[in-house]
């Protein structure tokens, strides 16, 4: 009967080492000797060979991985610097495999300097880092993505068992989830929803208040966009001013105006505010499924989270009473502007009884004591005693703001003027 190899413990060590190379190699587990990486210094150039602690080659195809750094040795994220991990890393050992067992590639070069153009040829495949390290985060993000979903996915089963034990799973961004999906879009902006737009939106708002962004971004192209989407909101503005009051559905090209420019919305208060939803549910349908509420917009505060109820009317809405109600200077407020303030404060009452519920439901926004808004007729409608009028109500009313439309609009044409650097 035959006798068992002996088995030996395995460690690297360096072979022979000179001003222009240093060596390393292993004796495998069954005592073959074997090159397992070779620096090259004058050359700035790694060379890392594959091979299992039997000193049989990892892969079937793959031979060598070739890192070319510059000024010190470098390891790109997904490549082993140890023996056991020499290779590619458990975190992509899908691209291992696709790479070996697909493209049956023999030869990886990934460059650090950039001075290789990306190619791909029968047995090799040449590379630089930041597309190598893109690869890695997209694959990453997919691996992450599907522990965290499987993680949420019990957490969310358990919750429903164990309510009073388990805390409802709350769901975060995964590095490069933006990037995958991105990816996966044909460019036709067609194809792209209302939603789509106004979360990409908010998404640029948001990233343009960070100075990191704006060092990272071509100022030109951010100032480019602001000026377009001004200039095309004031011109949709003005044309919607001039519609007349017989028009139809005049309310919802309001409502759709607000919707595609969105960041009007933000002008209208003094808070740090970014759009939250258009036509949103805030509760009070009856036992038949009726008589739901719903606001025009909600916006949501930066840092609170505190949602702001917006309600639209039309321009021609009116604000004041057309007779004086005491003397000639006297007028109280107008039913439709009475009217829309009680709707809008009602709406805010039903969402802060029905809270607890929404925000199982959607668990990004909160309410204190929210404010609310009406956009509402013309300034310019009224005369002198009438606008007196209008803002000593104005002035008073304590939970709602009320701004018109062609106040609105300077709002927006004076922010023009100074990214266009006007008097």
């Amino acid at each position: 009967m035959a006798k068992n190899k002996e088995i030996i413990e395995v460690k690297e060590s360096i072979k022979n080492s000179s001003e222009t190379k240093t060596v390393y190699h292993f004796t495998s587990e069954l005592g073959k000797e074997v090159i397992s990486k070779e620096i090259f210094h004058k050359d700035s150039e790694t060379r890392i060979y594959p091979y299992q602690k039997n000193g049989e080659h990892k892969y079937r195809n793959i031979r060598e991985i070739i890192i070319k750094w510059k000024d010190k040795v470098v390891t790109p994220r997904g490549i082993g610097t140890t023996l056991s991990s020499y290779g590619f890393t458990r975190t992509i050992k899908i691209l291992a495999k696709y790479l070996d067992e697909v493209l049956k590639i023999r030869k990886i070069i990934i460059d650090y300097n950039d001075e290789l153009e990306p190619t791909l040829t029968d047995d090799e495949l040449v590379i630089n880092n930041n597309d190598f390290d893109t690869i890695f985060i997209g694959i990453k993000s997919l691996n992450d993505l599907h522990t965290k979903d499987s993680k949420y996915n019990l957490e969310l089963m358990l919750n429903k068992l164990f309510k009073d034990s388990i805390e409802y799973p709350v769901t975060n961004y995964n590095e490069g989830d933006i990037a995958r999906t991105i990816s996966k879009w044909d460019n036709n902006i067609d194809s792209l929803s209302n939603v789509d737009k106004i979360n990409l939106k908010e998404l640029f708002d948001k990233l343009y208040l960070s100075n990191e962004f704006k060092a990272d971004f071509n100022s030109q192209t951010i100032d480019s966009i602001r000026k377009t989407d001004l200039e095309e909101a004031i011109k949709s503005f003005n044309l919607n001013l001039k519609l007349s009051k017989d028009e139809k559905n005049l309310e919802a090209k309001w409502h759709e105006l607000f919707r595609n420019y969105n960041w009007i919305l933000s002008y209208v208060t003094a808070y740090p505010v970014i759009f939250h939803k258009d036509e949103a549910y805030v509760g009070g349908k009856d036992i038949n499924n009726k008589d739901g509420k719903f606001v025009d917009f909600v916006l949501r505060n930066f840092t609170t989270k505190n949602v702001y109820l917006i309600e639209i009317k039309t321009h021609f809405t009116s604000l004041v009473s057309n007779k004086p109600y005491r003397g000639t200077n006297v007028f109280s407020v107008s039913n439709e502007l009475s009217g829309a303030i009680s709707q809008v404060l009602n709406q805010r009452d039903t969402l802060q009884k029905r809270y607890a519920s929404l925000v199982l439901e959607e668990r990004d926004f909160e309410t204190f004591n929210s404010r609310c808004c009406v956009i509402v007729g013309n300034l310019t409608s009224l005369d002198k005693k009438k606008r007196a009028a209008f803002e000593l109500i104005r002035s008073n009313s304590r939970d709602v703001d009320i701004i018109t439309f062609d106040e609105l609009l300077d709002k927006i044409v004076f922010l023009s003027k100074i990214i266009n650097g006007e008097n």
